[in-house]
């Protein structure tokens, strides 16, 4: 699998590199430049979408176990972004990090409970906006035959991921299935972690029956944020402010990016990527390559963030723990 991740990352640096000299590494930085105090705004709007999706995490939690201050789930969720975005874990890494850090709150199943049901919130929304806006979007924008196919295939089959994903949740099997999968390798303790994730699962869908799909709303308003900092670049740097333009670039963006997802941090995908959607709305494709940039600016900014945070809360997890013993 590190072969695997390091030679789609390779690949994804030629073809970013190619895009750059395609379009001029002065052409790029002319529209960057461009931009101006307006990257700063830009990455500032993701931090307020951080706090919506962090309201979406809390309610991912049993009542009881809403203890976590919104400002800790904020300081969790970049930590466990920037472990998924740094390191070559397939998004799973961050997911075990933030059952590590919520420790310090909450007992090892809750938490876990929790990240597995904010992980489905999370994906649900991001489908449900990406796929079914670009979907309604079609109306208006006339999308080649062979790119809809092979985003209506991607979303079908995260969709029925999701789906998959929840059922297991719901009737309280997903302890069962790693025990199934990784039963010769977890510990006596590990496999009794397992058994009380599928307790805390089951309790929560149970006595919350609403509490996901309120997560998923907060999870959209989140996701949202970034069509309106997509907004905000065509208005700055294109010159062309149209919410339906923004919405089909964020939407139909956000489906190549799951698409994509098994090429480390999205690199060259997310960069071609936007540049496709540009050309398919008759932008410019140099224009679509420093949107795809300025994400990665913003992305960067953020996993850096997250792991200047992540020693602080390792440290206040320790200390907690010791403290109860």
């Amino acid at each position: 699998m590190k072969r695997v991740h390091a030679i789609l990352f390779g690949a994804g640096l030629l073809l970013l590199a190619y895009l750059v000299a395609r379009t001029g590494p002065a052409r790029l930085w002319a529209d960057v430049e461009r931009f101006g105090w307006g990257l700063a705004l830009f990455v500032a709007l993701e931090a307020v979408a951080d706090v919506f999706h962090s309201f979406g995490m809390r309610l991912a939690f049993a009542r009881g176990r809403r203890t976590v201050p919104l400002a800790a789930l904020w300081g969790v969720r970049n930590a466990g972004t920037a472990v998924n975005y740094l390191t070559p874990t397939a998004s799973i890494g961050g997911e075990v990090a933030k059952v590590a850090l919520l420790e310090r709150w909450i007992p090892r199943s809750a938490a876990a409970a929790g990240v597995m049901v904010d992980k489905l919130s999370y994906v649900a929304a991001q489908l449900g906006l990406a796929g079914l806006g670009t979907a309604v979007l079609a109306w208006w924008i006339p999308l080649d035959r062979r790119l809809a196919s092979a985003l209506f295939v991607t979303g079908a089959a995260v969709g029925i991921g999701c789906f998959g994903f929840f059922w297991f949740q719901l009737t309280g099997r997903m302890g069962w299935l790693v025990r199934r999968v990784l039963g010769r390798r977890l510990g006596e303790q590990a496999l009794k972690v397992a058994g009380d994730v599928d307790e805390d699962l089951r309790a929560y869908y149970r006595e919350h029956p609403w509490a996901l799909v309120a997560s998923i709303l907060w999870h959209v308003a989140g996701l949202a944020v970034g069509i309106g900092a997509t907004w905000l670049f065509l208005w700055w740097v294109v010159g062309r402010a149209s919410w339906l333009f923004a919405a089909a670039i964020w939407m139909i963006g956000t489906l190549i990016d799951i698409a994509a997802f098994a090429v480390p941090a999205g690199v060259g995908a997310q960069e071609g990527g936007r540049m496709l959607v540009f050309a398919l709305l008759g932008l410019p494709q140099s224009a679509g390559l420093s949107y795809g940039v300025v994400l990665r600016i913003e992305q960067i900014f953020y996993a850096g963030l997250g792991m200047l945070l992540f020693p602080f809360l390792i440290a206040g997890r320790t200390a907690a723990i010791r403290a109860r013993r």
